[in-house]
Order: structure tokens, then C-alpha cells, then sequence
């Protein structure tokens, strides 16, 4: 190799980050001194890259020169930064410097060796030294601050690079983040500023004299090779490494992640400093909660709201990178990616070597994503193995399985050094003996002098006694080799099920993308469980085993959804009790394991809609539980056959059976012992089990009644079970059920108190166990529900506010490995109720692109998949009725007629699968009285009345619930006459019977008090409202107030009705401008008190505002050949 070819190859092996800047500068320079010998063999002797390494980076060079034609320096000046010549300067070789002089310059490269020509450049009050590093876009000067009369480092942007927005808010926030994190271990910031003659803004921190971990780990490990003695220094890099764990677990806490975790990025100072550099990748956490209360958020001071990662971008360095960052898993980088960097500076340190490794930046990714997590130990064998397990838990691949948090990982790092056991492994018994001993030598000395003399005196009578033994231990050992094969194979399957099925169950199911690896897991316990099944034996233990095993089996096979399999596996074990009965093992009620393994088979029997042979199965259970003995373990098999024979019921249509079994399993479980909490978690399932029943049959006090208690136990629960993120979690999807029962009965602001608290146990959950999806999913599913009860009390602003939140949630679930069409209509449904909102805040383009989103997901993703689609095709009338409002109201009159038109239809092929359900008619009185509306608008009166008439039939054959009966009351008042009128006010009075503390329905009261001529009754009911409630109709209390006071007539009454109605139109401009109702109620008010209200120009659309899709869905719902659109 010549000089240039020499130089290629040492700077090709540092970009594969097989020697670091240090190495590549010392190589350089033995080079020079001995140019008979090429780098790569100095290299190579050095033990600094082996054979593999060396044929890696010759490859590499020969397809870099392969694409410049073959042209070394070409290549060269390609590929040696700045900071490289810099380092080949320094080599002061003529054949070096001849080369250097004839590559590319690099665009506003300033070579170290000339820096003493800006010995005058000045920033501010900083003077420039010397560029001390310098990146793709910043670079960073050794600066002296005249000020304080100190070194400091700069960063500035490169003045050769153009920095995008994006960029520059990077650069920002990197200054920002890293001057809040306040940390002796963080490097700190001193100043955020920009000289007036500089266009970019710089940030100058502490420059930190000394050598990064990296170069120290090299340095530690080169002493080792050669044999020197390093265990002083090698307890010197696990102290500074338990630092950067410490500075991270502080960074944590303020809610900031660093995401390029790595030794470079880590200085050692020349007086024991450590210091954590480099936080241009550090992440602001989304949860607000995240942050502890000892250490308030880290707050983003960038207006735009920080920058987003791109889908797909991979962010950090490849070697040291976890595997959802080489997946761009972005949604699952959380702190526990950190966890996984240290670990990664963990097995540098460990072994002097990368974790991943590979030709280039893109095999390194792919080994950091698909390779399984690395063994410090088959690097090096020297390593202890309990810091090689805890290296290995840090860099677990399932993030789950990690530390939970970096300083759990300084902990056990720390009673390593401390000659303490670590959690992560159990040392053999003759360690923790050493141990023991080094902790107490004075006792270890007078207890091995007492069995010296002890041995002394025993080993003689021990020699005598041992033979005679020796017969009789033979004979007892062959009698139990027979029992130990049996239960060495029941001890292999049991921790196959603790391992594989247990934990698949509770982890995996919840993960996106792990449903192969789930179910191959679940096959290997399964298969385990086979093998222990064919072992026979007259033993009774053994047998009672193998149907344990069994049972298992049939469980296993349940949850990979392969019912037939399961019924076959519960009905072995049954015979196997059964078998049992007449000679059961002693202190063994085996009837009761026959009744479980009944009902299980009854419960598999029922998930194959096999509903008489279920029913068999659980009499045959019954059969078997009364006659088995009084415990408590039978009382609590009684209530889950209760619970079984009630979903049977349930699955039938017998809802007044169901009912009827769960209140029998409601009565036994009621009286858990208060220190149960097993106990408890029964008892607040069969309430939930209970309120569902009732809610769907329209008993919706009852209802929230038993959903109430389940939550009371969900938290009596939560005080005794040591599993807190279980707890946490029933207690959050049960306050999801309890707002879900509200909704009905218009209790808003108990619903609202009800889905804040269950927001926030889904944070701190998400926060405690990780970023899983259906906690994602029922927490966003909670904030929708507070949007569209703030929308519903004309709190529009603040409603947009939740949906946007939940808008931008629902696409990133639905855009999730995993994602079905749950996900999709969740997002449909939460596009139609945004929509919504900004249609009646008046922002209409962003509303209509709302509802396109929406109609598009139902048409062309939903229904198609669906063959029955009643749900959907309700979603799409949904939507179509509110975007005709929208098209109404910009002047396009066929058009909103054509969406209701669609809509209609496809209520009526929903109705035609299931002509009882309540949603479909009461979507279909809604469209019903919205073309009375429109008919309305456009003069014709008669029309109008018919399509109200036909819109009050249909209500009138639907449940007097709450809000039922509030819109039946509002099409009685559309249509306005005498006995419509008295109607309405027959209703209103049951209405408010029903929910006197509900202020949109007392309003709806004085309403039909208004419209009955009844002034003072309409008076007296709006006076005593409360006006900060969510129940509040908002604006509609004003303006009738108005309107009956302007009736009246009294001696201030018409200044009072003014002010009303002023205060009326300004929350009305404020929170919904665009809704229809309220400006038509408005404008009647208005002319009541003949006050002028300037008209406002109708908005306009595009001509064109009917989706494509919308047409299609239109065309296919007329079409008789098809069952749905």
C-alpha cells in the first residue's frame, strides 16, 4: 500500500468504529516512523482489529474505490473529515502532508493547525481558540470567556452548512434541554445566545479536560491484554459508569430521555469528574406525569412545540443502538431505550467490544434489530458473570424484561462493587459462603477451630455407622426414583406454563407485533404438557398431576383460540378425576378439580357456540360441587359457575337468566374476607357483570349502582394487592364502564370527574409499566369521551383541545403493527365528533376534511369487512347527517339532501339485519329531523311537519331514558302545536323527575315553559341554574332568559334582557359561531327585542364537496343486489 492507500484504510476502519480517534492518531504515527510496515498490520499487532475486522474494512475500501474508478484520494477526500486531517497533520510526516495538501478542501474546514490565525475571531465576549470537534452541522471551539476569564466550549452552526427550520429548532432545543438538566454529572450550560453578526444562534457549556469513557475503556483493556494488573482501574470505570446511570435516572425524572447513549458521549476529567456530553438527540417525554415531584418538567421553551420524528428515521448510533430504535419503533422509545444504552456501555466496558458490529452503519442496524441480546461472557470469559447478567437484563430485547429504570441498574452495579449480592443473579453457594466469611473472619476463624476437632471425633464413628446405612439408602433410593422421574417431568411443565403461558398472556398479548412469537411459545408449552400427560403411573399424586397437567393444557389451548383441542384436553383430565374418585390422595377433595375442569370445558364449549353441550358440561360441574366438602376454595368455584352459567345465559338472549345468576353469584361473593384480595377481584367482576346486564336492559340507575360498588372494590383491592399495575388497571377500565353507564342518564359531570380519574390512573400506568397499546387505546378513549361531553355543554374550544389530543393518539394506534378495525373505527368515530366540533366553531374546511377522513375509513377499510356492518354503516349515516349540516350551511342545499338521502339508506339495510336496534332507529329519527330542518329553512312547511312526524314516531317507540326523551321533547317543540306542546311538558316534568340536577334538561324545561306562554314558570327554572357546569347548555340559558324577560315586561327587564343577550352572543362568538340552533335561536331572540343582528356572509366550499367514496357508498347502498353499501 502507498501513503494514500495506507491513510484510506486507517480512516475506513475508525468509520467502522473498529478503533476510535485516539487509536487511529497512534497508529498513525508508528505508521509514519515505520512505513515498511503497513497500518492495517500495526493494526493487527496492536490486537486492535483481528483478521475478521481487517478482511471487513478491505472490502469496504475496495467498494468505495470500485465507485471513484479506482481514485485513492478521491475516495480520501470523500471520506476524512476535518477533524481527521486535523489528527493526520499532527503526524508531521512530508509523504502525509504532501496528501493532505492535494485533497478537496471540505467548505469551511478550519484545520486545527491553523486555528492560531483566529486567535482574533471573536463571538460575543468569547475569543476562539481551536475547533475542538465538529459534526454534520455544528461544530464546537475551545473558546475563552473574557468575561470570567475561563475556557469554555462553543457550539456554533457550521457557516458552510444551510440549516433547515427543523434543524435550527434541534440546535435550540438541545442548548435548552441541557441547560435545565441541572446534575453534577451533566455537562452544564452557560449561555443560549446570538451575536449581532452572526445569523445562527450558539450556546457555550463547560469544556471538560480529560478523555472520554471510550478512549479509557480502550486504554483499560490494552493494559489487560498485555497482563498488567487493572483491577483498581477496572472498579474505576464501574464507578464512573454507576455516574452516567445516576445523571440518566435524573434526567428520567425531568421527563427527558438522551437516546444516544454511548462511551464517546461521556468524559472522565482529570480530577475524578464525569460527565454526560451530546444531547442533540434528547427527547421531552409526552407524559406530563412522568416528572417526580422532588424534580419539576423540563419545559420547552421552543414555541413550534419541539420537532417530530419522521416515520422510519432511525436515531442514534448503530452500535450501541436498542432494538426499537433500529425498528424506528419510535411510539416505544421511552426511558427504557436509555436503560438499554447503558447497558450497551456496560459490555463496552465489559469486553472492549461493540455490541453490534458489522461492514457498515446498515448491518450494524440490522444486527442491533434481529440478533438476540449479546453475552458479555462468550466475548469474554473473564467477565463475572453477575455483571454479565445484569449487562444482560439492561439489553434485554424485550423492553419489558429490562431495568425498569437506570437507577435499578446502578443499584445492582453498586452492591457488585460493594461485594453484595445482585438481583439479576444468584451466586452458587460456595461464593455466598465466601462472602459470608470475608464479612466475619474473626467468627469464621473460632467456628473452623471447633470443626476441626468436631471432624476429628466424628469422621471415626461416621466411618463405622456408613456402612450398615449404606444397604438401606440403596433400597429407598431405587423405591423413589420412580416418583422423581414423574414429578421432574410435572416440574418441567409447570415452569413452562409460569413462563410461557403465564407470562405470554400478560405481556405478549398486549404487545403489537409479537402474536407469532406468542403463539410459538404457547406450541412449546403445550407440547411440554403432552409429554408429561403420557406418563402413566398407579401413583395416585402422580395421576392427580397429570390431570393438573391436563387442565393446563386445556387452557393453553383455549388462549391460542384452538377450542375443539381444549375440550379434548379438559375431558381427559376429567377422566382422570373421575378415576380418582374412589381412591383420592390423602387431604385432596378431587371433586372439586372435576367441577373446575367442567366448567372450563362448559366455558371452551360456549366460546365454540356449542350452547346445549355447554350446558351439560356445567349441570355435570354442579353435580360435582354439591357434593364435594365445605371450603372455601369451593365457595369460590360455586361463584365462578354461577358466572359461567350466566354468560351461557347471556349468549342465549336470556337476559333476565343471566341477570338472575349473577345476582346468585353477586349474593355468594359479597362477603369476601377484607384481606383477600382475590377475594375482592371475584367480587368486582360479577358487580361489573351485574351493571352490564342492567344497562342494556335500560335500568341504568341500577345499573350505576352495582358499576359504582365494582369500583369501590377495584380500590379496597388496590390497597392489599401487591400487584399495583393489575389493580391500577381494572380500576381504570372500571371507571371506564361506570362513565360509559352515566351517559345515559346525562349525569355529565360525575362522567367527567369518572374519566379524569380514570386519564390519569392510564398515565400513571403507561408511565410505570410502558408504553403498551390497549392502555394507550383505553386512555384516548377516555379523553374522547370528556371532548364530546365538553361539546355537548357548547365548550367547543376546549372540546377541539381533548379531540386533538385523541385525533393524533388514534392515528398513531391505528397505524401500529397489529392495528385492526377496532383502531379503524375508533379513529372514524373520533374524525366524525371533531368534525363536529370545529364544523360549530366555524372552522368548515378543517371540519369537512374531518368528516372526508372519516366517511373514507367506514367506505373504503370498515364495511368491506364486515359483511353484516350494522355498526358501520351507523358510523357512515352518522357522519353523512353532520357533514350535510356542514353543506347546508354553505349553501348547498342538493348536496346536504343527497348525504341525508345516503344516510337513510343505509340505516335502513342496518335495520333490515336487526330491526329492534335502539341506535339505528335513533340515528334514524335524527336524519328524519334534520330534513325537517332543512325543509324548514327552505320555506316548505309542510314538508317539514311530515318529515318532524316521522322523526317523532320513531321516538316514541324508543326507551324513555334521559336523553331519549330530551330529543323526542325538542321534535315536539319543532313541531309546535297545542297537543305537541302539552306533550312536551307532560315529558319535561318525567324528564326532570328523572334528572334534577342536570341543567341542560332543566333548561329544555323553561323551553317548553317559553314556548307554552308560561313566562314566569321559564323564569323561575333559568334563574336558579348554575351557570359553570357541563350539564349547562352554555349560550341556549341566556338567550331564552332574554326572550322570557323581554315577555315580562317588568321595571328593569328589558336592560336585563339586553345584557343577556349580549352575554348570550359573545359566548356564542367564542365557543360555537357555527352552530345552527344556537344561531337560529339568536336571530329569534333578536327580533323579539328588535335588536339588529349584522348578517354574516355564508362560508363557502369548494363546488365539488362530495367525497368520491361518499358517491360510491351512495351508488352501493341504492343497489338491491347487495345486502350493505
Amino acid at each position: 500500500m502507498n501513503t494514500d492507500q495506507n491513510l484510506l484504510f486507517g480512516v475506513l476502519a475508525l468509520e467502522l468504529e473498529y478503533i476510535d480517534i485516539r487509536q487511529f492518531a497512534e497508529v498513525c504515527c508508528t505508521w509514519a516512523a515505520h512505513k515498511e510496515t503497513e497500518l492495517a498490520d500495526l493494526l493487527v499487532e496492536r490486537h486492535w482489529i483481528g483478521a475478521e475486522e481487517r478482511d471487513e474494512v478491505q472490502r469496504l475500501m475496495d467498494r468505495k474505490l470500485l465507485r471513484k474508478q479506482g481514485d485513492v484520494r478521491q475516495t480520501l477526500s470523500d471520506v476524512a473529515g476535518p477533524q481527521l486531517r486535523d489528527v493526520m497533520h499532527g503526524v508531521g510526516d512530508r509523504q502525509v502532508e504532501q496528501t493532505l495538501s492535494q485533497l478537496e478542501p471540505v467548505p469551511g474546514f478550519v484545520r486545527v493547525s491553523e486555528t492560531a490565525q483566529l486567535a482574533q475571531g471573536e463571538i460575543s465576549h468569547y475569543t476562539l481558540s481551536r475547533v475542538h470537534d465538529q459534526g454534520g452541522l455544528g461544530r464546537v471551539w475551545l473558546a475563552f470567556d473574557k468575561r470570567l476569564c475561563r475556557d469554555v466550549a462553543l457550539k456554533e452552526i457550521r457557516p458552510d452548512r444551510l440549516p433547515t427550520d427543523q434543524s435550527l429548532r434541534r440546535f435550540v432545543r438541545e442548548a435548552q434541554i441541557t441547560g435545565q438538566l441541572e446534575h453534577p454529572n451533566i455537562v452544564p450550560v452557560y449561555e443560549l445566545a446570538r451575536d449581532e453578526e452572526r445569523t445562527y444562534p450558539f450556546y457555550t457549556m463547560r469544556f471538560v479536560h480529560g478523555q472520554s469513557l471510550g478512549d479509557a475503556i480502550e486504554a483499560y483493556h490494552q493494559q489487560r491484554r498485555v497482563g498488567a494488573d487493572v483491577r483498581i482501574e477496572f472498579r474505576r470505570l464501574l464507578q464512573a459508569f454507576v455516574s452516567v446511570c445516576q445523571a440518566i435516572a435524573y434526567a428520567h425524572s425531568r421527563r427527558v430521555i438522551h437516546r444516544d447513549l454511548k462511551p464517546s458521549n461521556v468524559m472522565l476529567g482529570s480530577y475524578g469528574e464525569v460527565v454526560v456530553l451530546d444531547w442533540g438527540l434528547a427527547k421531552i417525554l409526552d407524559k406530563q406525569d412522568e416528572a417526580t415531584e422532588a424534580e419539576p418538567a423540563i419545559r420547552n421553551l421552543d414555541d413550534s412545540g419541539g420537532v417530530a420524528t419522521q416515520p422510519g428515521q432511525v436515531l442514534g448510533t448503530p452500535a450501541y443502538m436498542a432494538p426499537e430504535q433500529a425498528l424506528s419503533k419510535h411510539d416505544e422509545i421511552d426511558a427504557l431505550t436509555d436503560v438499554y444504552g447503558l447497558g450497551a456501555i456496560l459490555y463496552r466496558l465489559l469486553t472492549g467490544e461493540r455490541p453490534h458490529r458489522g461492514r457498515d452503519s446498515q448491518e450494524r442496524i440490522r444486527h442491533a434489530a434481529e440478533d438476540p441480546t449479546p453475552e458479555p461472557r462468550s466475548v469474554a470469559a473473564s467477565v463475572p458473570r453477575p455483571l454479565s447478567a445484569i449487562c444482560r437484563k439492561a439489553m434485554s430485547r424485550n423492553r419489558l424484561d429490562r431495568y425498569l429504570s437506570a437507577g435499578a441498574l446502578a443499584e445492582d452495579v453498586q452492591r457488585w462493587l460493594a461485594d453484595e449480592p445482585v438481583s439479576t443473579y444468584r451466586d452458587p453457594w460456595y461464593v455466598r459462603v465466601g462472602r459470608w466469611t470475608r464479612r466475619h473472619r474473626q467468627l469464621t476463624a473460632a467456628v473452623a477451630a471447633v470443626v476441626l476437632l468436631t471432624a476429628v471425633t466424628a469422621t471415626t464413628a461416621a466411618v463405622l455407622i456408613d456402612h450398615a446405612r449404606h444397604a438401606a439408602l440403596e433400597a429407598r433410593q431405587r423405591e423413589a426414583q420412580a416418583r422423581r422421574v414423574a414429578f421432574g417431568w410435572f416440574r418441567e411443565a409447570q415452569r413452562t406454563i409460569d413462563v410461557m403461558a403465564t407470562g405470554v398472556s400478560k405481556v405478549l398479548e398486549n404487545l403489537p407485533g409479537t402474536d407469532g412469537l406468542r403463539l410459538r411459545l404457547l406450541h412449546e408449552a403445550a407440547s411440554s404438557y403432552e409429554r408429561f400427560a403420557d406418563q402413566d403411573s398407579p401413583d395416585p399424586q402422580v395421576q392427580l398431576e397429570r390431570g393438573h397437567t391436563l387442565v393446563r393444557l386445556g387452557d393453553v389451548r383455549r388462549r391460542m383460540r384452538k377450542y375443539p383441542e381444549a375440550v379434548a384436553a379438559y375431558a381427559a383430565a376429567e377422566q382422570v378425576y373421575c378415576g380418582l374418585l374412589a381412591a383420592p390422595p390423602s387431604n385432596r377433595d378431587v371433586r372439586l378439580d372435576a367441577a373446575e375442569c367442567l366448567r372450563k370445558r362448559g366455558d371452551a364449549l360456549l366460546d365454540q357456540d356449542d350452547r346445549e353441550t355447554a350446558r351439560r358440561a356445567l349441570t355435570e360441574a354442579q353435580h360435582h360441587l354439591a357434593h364435594a366438602q365445605e371450603s372455601a376454595e369451593r365457595r369460590r368455584q360455586e361463584i365462578e359457575w354461577k358466572i359461567s352459567l350466566g354468560l351461557l345465559e347471556q349468549a342465549c338472549g336470556n337476559e333476565p337468566q343471566a341477570e338472575h345468576w349473577y345476582r346468585q353469584a353477586l349474593a355468594q361473593a359479597a362477603q369476601p374476607k377484607p384481606d383477600d384480595a382475590d377475594s375482592l377481584e371475584q367480587l368486582a367482576l360479577v358487580q361489573s357483570l351485574v351493571g352490564e346486564t342492567l344497562s342494556r336492559a335500560g335500568r341504568h340507575a341500577e345499573a350505576i349502582e352495582a358499576l359504582r360498588g365494582s369500583l369501590d372494590t377495584h380500590r379496597r383491592r388496590a390497597n392489599l394487592e401487591t400487584d399495583r399495575e393489575s389493580c391500577k388497571e381494572s380500576l381504570a377500565f372500571a371507571e371506564l364502564g361506570l362513565a360509559q353507564a352515566l351517559l345515559p342518564l346525562g349525569q355529565c359531570n360525575e362522567q367527567a370527574d369518572v374519566l379524569t380519574n380514570a386519564v390519569r390512573h392510564y398515565d400513571e400506568l403507561l408511565q410505570s409499566v410502558g408504553i403498551l397499546p390497549h392502555l394507550r387505546q383505553n386512555r384516548v378513549i377516555a379523553i374522547a369521551h370528556l371532548g364530546q361531553l365538553h361539546h355537548s355543554a357548547r365548550r367547543n374550544r376546549d372540546a377541539c383541545r381533548l379531540l386533538d389530543d385523541a385525533v393524533a393518539e388514534f392515528e398513531r394506534l391505528a397505524e401500529s403493527p397489529g392495528a385492526g378495525l377496532d383502531e379503524l373505527d375508533l379513529l372514524a368515530r373520533v374524525y366524525t365528533l371533531r368534525g363536529r366540533v370545529l364544523r360549530d366553531l366555524a372552522l368548515l374546511d378543517a371540519a369537512e376534511n374531518d368528516f372526508r377522513n372519516a366517511l373514507r375509513i367506514f367506505v373504503e377499510d370498515l364495511i368491506p369487512a364486515d359483511s353484516a356492518g350494522g355498526d358501520y354503516q351507523r358510523g357512515v349515516a352518522t357522519c353523512g347527517r353532520h357533514y350535510a349540516v356542514l353543506l347546508e350551511r354553505t349553501g348547498q342545499r342538493q348536496e346536504a339532501e343527497d348525504e341525508l338521502a345516503t344516510a337513510q339508506r343505509l340505516l335502513a339495510t342496518a335495520l333490515e339485519h336487526d330491526p329492534q336496534n335502539r341506535f339505528s332507529r335513533d340515528e334514524m329519527a335524527f336524519c328524519q329531523e334534520y330534513r325537517g330542518d332543512f325543509q324548514r329553512r327552505n320555506q316548505a312547511a309542510e314538508l317539514a311537519r311530515e318529515a318532524y312526524r316521522q322523526a317523532l314516531a320513531v321516538r316514541q317507540q324508543l326507551p324513555e331514558e334521559p336523553e331519549l326523551l330530551a330529543r323526542r321533547i325538542r321534535v315536539l317543540l319543532k313541531l309546535g302545536e297545542a297537543a305537541d306542546l302539552q306533550q312536551a311538558a307532560t315529558d319535561v316534568d318525567k324528564l326532570v323527575g328523572l334528572c334534577p340536577q342536570n341543567a341542560a334538561y332543566q333548561t329544555l324545561k323553561a323551553h317548553v315553559d317559553y314556548c307554552r306562554h308560561d313566562v314566569d314558570a321559564c323564569l323561575a327554572t333559568l334563574s336558579a341554574l348554575a351557570e359553570d357546569d357541563l350539564t349547562s347548555p352554555g349560550p341556549e340559558r341566556l338567550f331564552l332568559l332574554a326572550m322570557a324577560l323581554h315577555e315580562r315586561k317588568q321595571s328593569d327587564d328589558a336592560q336585563r334582557a339586553r345584557e343577556s343577550f349580549e352575554q348570550a352572543s359573545k359566548q356564542m362568538q367564542a365557543e360555537a359561531p357555527g352552530d345552527v340552533p344556537l344561531i337560529e335561536l339568536c336571530e329569534q331572540a333578536a327580533a323579539k327585542l328588535g335588536i339588529s343582528v349584522a348578517a354574516k356572509p355564508k362560508p363557502a366550499l369548494p363546488k365539488d364537496t362530495q367525497p368520491a367514496e361518499r358517491k360510491a357508498a351512495a351508488a352501493r347502498s341504492s343497489d338491491p343486489a347487495r345486502s350493505g353499501p
